[in-house]
Parts: C-alpha cells; structure tokens; sequence
C-alpha cells in the first residue's frame, strides 16, 4: 500500500512526543508499505532531517507556516468558532498544492496525526485515519484549573472549542486512534467505544540500563516549555526537593530537555542542572539513578515514564500519569499523591538499594513486555488493512 502521513510537525529532531510518535510508527510501517510524509513546519529543515527522514519515506514534503500567517489563521479560525491551535496549523494558501499532491501519490490510505491537522482531511479521497492521540480538550480543561485570570479564562474557552471540534470531526475519518483507554473514556463523542487504542513503544536498544556511576540522584526529562512539564518541574523543584533536601542536603537534581522556559532556567543551582537541548536523550538517563515524574495536568501516556524504565531507572509518578499506563502500582512504577509522598519515595530509593534493583528491574521488565515500536507497526499495520 501507498501511505500518506500527515503531520502538523516534521518529526526529526525527536524532541517532542507526536515527532516521536510518527517517526517511529512510518520506520516501523515501511517494512509492509511505501510512506508518503507531508509535514507543516515553523523552520526551514535541515539537510540531515530530509536524509534520515528518506531512509524509511519513499517522498518527503514539508510546508513552512511562518509566524504572521500563524497569527492571521488563528483569528480566523476563532471567528469561525474552531479551536485556536487547529487556525494555528491551517494554511488556506497550500490547500491547492496538498491536493495536487493527493492526486499525484493516489495513496491508499492517508494517517493524520493529531486533531489540528483535521482541516487538510477535505483535499483527500479515500481512506482517511486520524490519530487523536490524546483526548485534547480535557488536557486543555486540566490546564485551565491551574490557571488564574486570563490565561484561565483563554484556557476554558480554547477547551469548549476543542471539544466541539473534537466531536465534529469525528465522523470524518474511517477510523480513529489514540494511546490510552482512559483518553477514550473522555472522548467527546457518543460512538468513542468505536476508537482503536495504539499505544506508544520504547526503541529498547536505546534505552537500556547503563551500568555506569550516576552523577545525579534524580531526573525530570522532556519538551521544558510543554505547560504539563513546566508545571511538573516546578512543582519538583518548589514543592518535593525541599523536603528531601532536608533530609538528604547534597541530593542533585538533573532537569533534561529542550527550550527550557523561563521560570524552569531561574531553577539552576549548584544542586540543580538545567540542560536546555540534549543530542541523546539516553545519556542522561544513564547519568540518574531516580526518575521523577510529578505530573498533575495534561493527558495520554507519558513517553518520558517509558524511556526511563527502559532505562532501567525506578519512577515514581502521579495517579494521572499512572493510570494509561496500565501497570502495577508500586511495583512496576510508584505513584505518589503529596509531595510528602514523592520526598518520602526518593528518600527511600536513595537509602534502600534492595529496593532501588527491585524497582529497576520490575520498571524494564514491564516494559520490555508491553511497549514496542514492532508491536505498535503491526498494530498499526492491520488496522490500515482493515480500514473501512
């Protein structure tokens, strides 16, 4: 089969989970199919991501949206009721360019990833498969509740708007994906039960206990300007490290990731790096003995928890983190509530070697047996054989 990708962004470098996502379900796809990619860009792409990208895509195409035509689709898009972020995404003026290349490739089946790409369904014939991933506006109506004022009052009307989009668009595609039951628990629309749960995977060989000295106690990795993370970092930082730090006065904490925010960067101190971009994401893994993920808003399942276990670092997360991962509480992850919870766990971990090898192997064990990027590509595989 011809199958056309369509994404929002280019997925190369892997610095955010949808690019992860992508990258990994067209590698693992390109063994059953040819893979068309279009993708929407803020910057021009780079010589090296057009060559990795073309070692598993049989074409690649990508649309710069720069940041005036941004704004001018968003306040269109809010005049005309839809969600801002789905403006944010939409480019009238490449409609016609995307159609030709519709009818050029006449792919069999095109795959949209995420619900901003939805307004670009239109221009295809055929088989059309949108990956949700997420249930968005209740991430957008969990943001909201820890907003105040404006941005509060933006959140909740950006999520009533999403919601109805989400519903409305549904019905456009033969078949809808995302990563979690519980995201579909939440799915705006009465025929959810209908959406096909695909979860993530880990690439295992990447991510692999170290067996070297770790210079940190703990870790938070991620995208550093995601609101969840920015959130979940001070929330560490603020609330769960003073306690240990009491405790255990020289406990360094190692905060990796891309485009730190502000708030995030005042954070460094002698006991706390900030790293901003790292070229392998693996290394710092291997460089911390704990993974702390302290989330308390967005949705879906956290790659971060999935590459950390792999690694062979016990986690200690949130109910709402835990819960899409389907795992055994307290075994194959901890899941902590108070921050006195959190500081308690890690405490425990530092001082507790037994528990900490426990903890170590119970996390790669689960999951060297539930998350692939193979399984996810022949999940994937016979739900585009089956399309109807």
């Amino acid at each position: 089969m011809d199958i056309l990708f369509f994404l929002s962004r280019v997925p190369w470098p892997l610095d955010k989970g949808d690019k992860l996502r992508a990258y990994h379900q067209m590698r693992e796809l390109s063994a059953f199919h040819r893979i068309h990619l279009i993708a929407l860009s803020n910057r021009k792409p780079t010589p090296q991501t057009e060559k990795v990208l073309l070692e598993f895509c049989a074409s690649v195409r990508i649309f710069p949206i720069n940041p005036l035509t941004k704004l001018i689709n968003i306040l269109k898009a809010l005049a005309q009721g839809k969600p801002a972020q789905v403006g944010y995404f939409t480019k009238k003026a490449i409609f016609s360019d995307i159609k030709n290349i519709g009818l050029e490739l006449h792919p069999d089946l095109v795959f949209f990833q995420l619900v901003r790409t939805a307004e670009y369904a239109q221009l295809f014939d055929g088989k059309k498969v949108m990956d949700f991933q997420d249930t968005l506006s209740e991430g957008l109506v969990r943001r909201a509740e820890k907003s105040k004022g404006l941005e509060k009052w933006l959140l909740e009307m950006e999520a009533k708007r999403m919601k109805k989009y989400e519903k409305k668009v549904f019905e456009q595609f033969n078949n809808r994906v995302l990563i979690t039951e519980t995201d579909r628990d939440i799915f705006p629309h009465p025929n959810r039960e209908q959406i096909i749960i695909i979860p993530n995977g880990v690439d295992l060989e990447s991510f692999k206990p170290a067996g070297a000295a770790q210079t940190y106690d703990i870790i938070f990795a991620g995208n550093m300007n995601y609101p969840p993370n920015v959130d979940a970092v001070l929330f560490l930082l603020n609330d769960i490290m003073p306690i240990v730090w009491k405790r255990k006065p020289q406990t360094k904490v190692l905060i990796a990731g891309a485009n730190p925010a502000a708030a995030i960067r005042q954070k460094a101190s002698d006991l706390v790096e900030i790293t901003g971009w790292v070229d392998d994401i693996s290394k710092a893994y291997s460089s911390a003995r704990i993974f702390v993920a302290p989330m308390r808003i967005g949705t879906g399942l956290q790659n971060k928890l999935l590459e950390a276990m792999a690694s062979g670092l016990p986690c200690i997360t949130s109910p709402l983190a835990f819960r899409p991962l389907k795992a055994t509480k307290n075994s194959d992850v901890l899941v902590a509530e108070t921050e006195k919870d959190y500081a308690d766990l890690i405490v425990e971990l530092i001082d507790n070697h037994i528990f900490w090898q426990i903890c170590s192997l119970q996390g790669r064990k689960f999951v060297e047996k539930n998350y692939s990027w193979k399984t996810v590509g022949n999940q994937l595989n016979d739900l585009f054989r089956f399309s109807v």
